[in-house]
């Protein structure tokens, strides 16, 4: 997999790009050839969306670039389809109000061609919100009860903000004034609370298809157009501020296809998350609280308790109860992590001081089991080591010899007694600890340990050497004596057992 380019090499590149200059340079003119001139007429008009449909029409070609399947796994494809369909439909929409525009005898075309355009922009805006809700999540059961909390808090507080810029159309409510009504739910707040919960789905998520830069471009695009949008159509009509509103309307139509371009100059994989830069929460539930606290606090001040004040005082209400189940559901996510942990740390404890083999103790339990026993009172130590346990692993397998030290660890653990510990120390040695006096217990573990042993029909030989000590003192000191004892043993080889016993108070 290609290594990523560093920060500095994707900056410059898209500096360098021409598209990218191409339509910073037009927002250049749209600023100034439109903010600070009020003449021009139809002209102007005409102008307008002409340069609209071209920053439309290059989105959209933008968009189709990213819909390359060399490009894009199958959800972001998906998305970067229905961007690209919704760029062409916008354009569309642009060269119907040229038309419009330039028909100066035909009032009637110019107001259909105003309808149109307004049509083409709810499609456009359908088609953005089923590609982004289309776009998969990668997360987790849990995660997606919390990510329908975090939307859902957003969504209030967008709806409670929706309440206070919407503004009813004029008149006496009738049939017609119902459809107006209606057109203007749909076309102001309605869709944009559906774009917003599509965007606010994946940047919570943590799982955006777009680069940083990218995202932060077509943020700022899409806030500026909603705030445009927003603008009663009186001052629209303004001599004083038509002009900046065309330069504001024709910008953000640039930097959408600049926001998209950057895409292109900025390659990485969608689906990668900087898990190392990413915070584990998003802000955006909070500050959707925080803003509609601080509009109602503004409204009850200004305006006192009227119709609209009490509507954003719900919607403030519901915000904040939803950022409560937010944080409960976070402390139910952070008990069941610490109980995770806590059952994951006591799993690598019990690997930590078990043996993988034969499932008995390792060697630092027994001496964790042996010092606690020391302080208590005497205690037996038991070493065991396999005789001739090298010529089974050469003569039948190391698959043979490791069923034989199971074999022994399974003798080991059937002749303790509560209290008792049989370990294995590692390779063919083994221990067992037993409380108090229990050197006669030494038979019996001879008995347990000698025979033969039924592996894969062959009968396999089983002895051992046994060193005994009993006593009180140090644990160390302990198993160095019945060490000695052992291995004594060992050499004399003659059936008896050598016991070593450590005095009381030994140091």
């Amino acid at each position: 997999m290609a290594r990523e380019e560093s920060h500095p090499a994707r900056s410059a590149a898209i500096h360098r790009d021409p598209v990218v200059a191409a339509f910073a340079a037009l927002s250049a003119v749209a600023i100034v050839g439109f903010g600070l001139t009020t003449a021009g007429g139809p002209v102007r008009l005409v102008a307008f969306w002409l340069l609209m449909a071209i920053a439309h029409a290059a989105f959209a070609a933008v968009a189709w670039q990213l819909a390359a399947p060399n490009r894009q796994g199958g959800g972001p494809r998906r998305l970067f389809i229905c961007i690209t369909a919704a760029g062409a439909v916008l354009a569309a929409g642009d060269l119907v109000r040229v038309a419009g525009v330039m028909q100066h005898e035909g009032p009637g075309f110019a107001v259909a061609a105003i309808e149109v355009q307004q049509a083409t922009v709810g499609i456009s805006i359908l088609l953005l919100v089923v590609g982004l809700l289309r776009s998969p999540l990668k997360i987790t059961s849990g995660a997606r009860a919390r990510l329908r909390l975090d939307v859902a808090t957003v969504m209030a507080g967008a709806t409670t903000v929706g309440v206070w810029v919407f503004e009813v159309p004029p008149g006496e409510p009738s049939l017609h004034w119902a459809r107006h009504l209606a057109i203007a739910m749909l076309l102001q707040p309605g869709l944009f609370l559906l774009v917003v919960f599509a965007f606010v789905r994946l940047v919570v998520s943590g799982h955006s298809p777009f680069t940083r830069t990218a995202a932060g471009i077509l943020s700022a695009a899409a806030v500026l157009q909603a705030v445009l949008r927003a603008v009663p159509d009186s001052v629209y009509q303004s001599p004083r501020f038509s002009g900046w509103l065309l330069a504001g309307s024709l910008t953000g139509s640039a930097l959408l296809a600049i926001g998209l371009r950057t895409q292109v100059c900025q390659p990485h994989s969608p689906s990668r998350v900087d898990r190392g830069s990413r915070r584990p929460y998003s802000a955006l539930p909070y500050a959707a609280m925080a803003i509609t606290w601080a509009l109602t606090t503004a409204l009850l001040m200004t305006q006192g308790p009227t119709w609209r004040t009490w509507l954003i005082c719900a919607g403030c209400g519901v915000t904040t109860t939803l950022v409560i189940f937010r944080q409960l559901a976070a402390f139910q996510h952070i008990a069941e992590l610490l109980r995770e942990r806590e059952q994951l740390t006591a799993q690598l404890t019990e690997q930590a001081f078990r043996d993988d083999l034969t499932g008995l103790p390792n060697r630092a339990r027994l001496m964790q089991r042996l010092t606690a026993l020391l302080t208590d009172g005497p205690v037996t130590v038991f070493l065991i080591d396999l005789n001739d346990f090298k010529p089974v692993n050469d003569t039948y397998g190391h698959a043979a010899g490791d069923r034989l030290l199971i074999e022994v660890g399974a003798r080991l653990r059937s002749s303790m007694r509560t209290g008792d510990t049989a370990a294995r120390l590692g390779g063919d040695e083994f221990a067992v600890l037993m409380p108090g006096y229990a050197g006669h217990r030494l038979p019996d573990l001879t008995a347990a340990l000698n025979g033969t042993v039924q592996i894969d029909g062959n009968d396999v030989p089983l002895s051992a050497s046994i060193g005994c000590a009993e006593g009180t003192g140090h644990a160390e000191e302990l198993l160095h004596r019945a060490d000695l004892a052992m291995y004594g043993n060992k050499r004399s080889r003659c059936g008896s057992v050598q016991r070593g016993t450590a005095a009381a108070g030994l140091g």
